[in-house]
């Protein structure tokens, strides 16, 4: 009599075998990205970010650049229908059954929207503690988004952000290449596609694949809308919930006011609380459509209760929502906080504000490291030095007297030099030079 046969360990092996043979199909037109990911044994990496942004292609781009063999690695992606009959025993042998199939178990375990299998921590955790295997996630869904996952790990996590293409990746996605002294042939064309990018975005379906940006978005928009924000929330009055995407995205590069949103409401019968206006605010920047940024002072009570700057996760989703058809100077601001948000994985004691005095004296980002204000950073989309002195100088040099803070940047669409800031020295660098620093 022959055993039984168990069709789910068939199933599964069959699974990571067509896996890593639609892998080999696709790996060679996978794009390297910036942002590297450095797996290891003693921590798991939660990689984390909005959707769309290219999270599992950070697994592919990861076994591409390290030309990791089929037996070093195990791959599953929670949302294939082949995995979603499966209980948690049956995923915890895929380690054995990877050993059946290679001689070997495996150094790296990618396991991508993990949020999809109910008994994911219990998995996780299990493979975690045996300190054989680098465990790579990802995850974003309603159900449970991708900071949440990081944070359910409960210390056992290490997140790294994964944001839209940066201008340095967008440009390789378009064949543009460039050293550290640029002609002026080549400045031509990275200016050109500077323009692009900060009109498109860096959605790898919109840089990479040509997808139509006012569909897209427009879907976009929808899924995180509904799935991230109200279903995920429980929200019942869908039309506030509208009302708040396109109140936050209306601000961006700007202050956002709870309260005069408020007072809009009110205005018009609509009778909801200021908490659960907060709450909703909240719900935005946990899907990561937004993020806010908090006034900068001494006093840690005045600064969190000012109002707070947002910013949005990609310029083409910031030009989508635009009101204006010129928003050169807030699309290029919405670009430097989005490079600065980079920086800021990359420096543990790097923080991210803004700087605003009663007399009208502003400056767009005040970047401290440990206890200390390291720069002042303002962004104009002018390139005449006397406009920008007009603009720009008033509010660093009021700045640096109160911050004790000499070194001052002024991010410029094509002016490069040095501009007298009451006596101190800015400096004036091209939006494209400093993005690609």
């Amino acid at each position: 009599m022959l055993p039984p046969i168990d069709i789910d360990s068939m199933d599964l092996k069959q699974y990571m075998l067509d896996k890593k043979a639609y892998l080999r199909l696709i790996l060679p037109d996978v794009k390297p990205r910036s942002i590297r990911i450095a797996p290891s044994k003693s921590i798991i990496t939660s990689i984390i970010g909005p959707r769309r942004a290219g999270k599992t292609y950070l697994f592919y781009s990861f076994i591409k650049e390290n030309a990791l063999n089929d037996d070093e690695y195990l791959l599953v992606n929670f949302e294939d229908a082949e995995i979603g009959a499966l209980g948690s025993e049956e995923i915890l042998k895929s380690v054995l059954y990877h050993e059946e199939l290679y001689g070997v178990q495996p150094k790296y375990i990618f396991f991508d929207e993990v949020q999809s299998f109910n008994d994911w921590e219990k998995i996780v955790y299990t493979l975690y503690e045996r300190k054989l295997y680098a465990i790579v996630l990802t995850g974003s869904s309603s159900k449970l988004l991708s900071k949440e996952i990081a944070t359910q790990l409960r210390g056992r996590s290490l997140p790294v952000l994964v944001l839209p293409l940066s201008f340095a990746e967008f440009l390789r996605a378009k064949g543009i290449e460039y050293g550290r002294n640029v002609d002026s042939m080549t400045a031509s064309r990275i200016k050109n596609a500077l323009s692009e990018y900060l009109a498109k975005g860096g959605f790898p379906d919109i840089a990479l694949q040509n997808a139509e940006e006012t569909k897209f978005f427009k879907e976009y928009v929808d899924v995180l809308l509904f799935k991230d924000v109200v279903e995920r929330g429980r929200i019942r009055n869908i039309n506030v919930a509208k009302f708040m995407i396109n109140a936050i995205a209306a601000s961006y590069a700007k202050e956002f006011s709870l309260n005069k949103n408020y007072l809009m409401l009110k205005s018009s019968g609509i009778n909801v609380s200021k908490k659960t206006l907060y709450n909703y605010f909240l719900y935005f920047e946990d899907a990561f459509f937004s993020f806010a940024v908090q006034k900068f002072d001494f006093s840690i009570k005045k600064s969190y209760l000012a109002s707070k700057k947002v910013y949005l996760n990609d310029t083409g989703l910031a030009h989508y929502f635009a009101t204006q058809s010129k928003e050169l100077g807030k699309l290029a601001e919405n670009a430097v906080f989005l490079q600065l948000a980079r920086q800021k994985e990359h420096a543990d004691k790097m923080e991210i504000g803004y700087w605003k005095d009663a007399y009208g004296g502003e400056v767009d980002f005040v970047i401290k490291n440990d206890s200390k204000v390291a720069e002042l950073i303002q962004v104009t989309s002018v390139s005449d030095p006397k406009e920008i002195k007009e603009r720009e100088v008033s509010g660093l040099a009021k700045a640096q007297e109160r911050l004790k803070c000499s070194k001052l940047t002024i991010i410029t669409w094509d002016y490069e030099g040095e501009i007298d800031a009451r006596g101190t020295t800015a400096k004036c660098v091209p939006l494209w030079r400093w993005l690609l620093q």
